[in-house]
């Protein structure tokens, strides 16, 4: 989810070239797309299509031990936002989606847990960075921990001072800061292009989120 940057909503929307001039496709029709997508199989089809191919990539490579680190996101990586951004329209009212992680108890994103036991049974350290506060960090670890995300070896929430830096500044920084204390980034797993651009990061699997943009 985004605290800074540009929100960009539907961004599955299609351009159509009539001349020289371009224009969108109408806002209904690109809504509907995007809950087909999510509700007729289309989502969970690619997820699991992500989540296998980075095992089977990972299972025959020496990728273990606990300064093997693996980053995971935690909003549309781990924990699923999409019945809660529908029923507002896919809007973002900053105040609600502060409610939806205080309340904590957005559901999984399906099959990624897969890929995160898989990590967790190779021995890596799990390390969660994500774009929410500093003082949403227990309900996060609620959360995470009633979706059976309980291995946390360190969770990376944004401090006061970090609140207006973008999603790409903010985790690249952590990400170069982790490789500083010793740690090896092997896998980065984002919904968003900004979890995994930036460098310091050897696998990057992307989970697709067609209901916003954060950059």
């Amino acid at each position: 989810m985004m605290y800074h940057g540009i929100r960009i909503f539907f961004s599955i929307t299609l351009l159509f070239l009539a001349g020289c001039e371009r224009k969108p496709q109408n806002l209904t029709t690109a809504k509907e797309a995007v809950e087909n997508y999510y509700e007729k199989g289309g989502f969970e089809k690619d997820v699991q299509n992500a989540v296998d191919q980075a095992i089977n990539y990972f299972k025959n490579r020496v990728c273990c031990g606990t300064q093997s680190a693996v980053i995971f996101d935690i909003d549309d990586t781990l924990l699923w936002s999409y019945s809660d951004m529908k029923a507002i329209q896919f809007g973002y009212v900053p105040k609600l989606f502060h409610d939806w992680v205080i309340r904590a108890d957005t559901p999984a994103v399906p099959y990624v847990k897969k890929l995160y036991d898989f990590f967790v049974s190779r021995g890596c350290s799990i390390i969660l960075l994500t774009g929410r506060r500093f003082d949403e960090r227990e309900a996060t670890l609620k959360n995470l921990h009633a979706e059976g995300f309980k291995k946390i070896d360190l969770l990376i929430t944004r401090a006061e001072n970090e609140l207006g830096l973008s999603a790409l500044e903010y985790k690249s920084k952590h990400r170069k800061r982790l490789e500083q204390e010793g740690y090896t980034i092997i896998a980065t797993i984002g919904d968003q292009y900004s979890d995994l651009k930036g460098g310091y990061a050897y696998y990057q699997v992307k989970i697709p989120n067609y209901t916003y943009i954060v950059n």
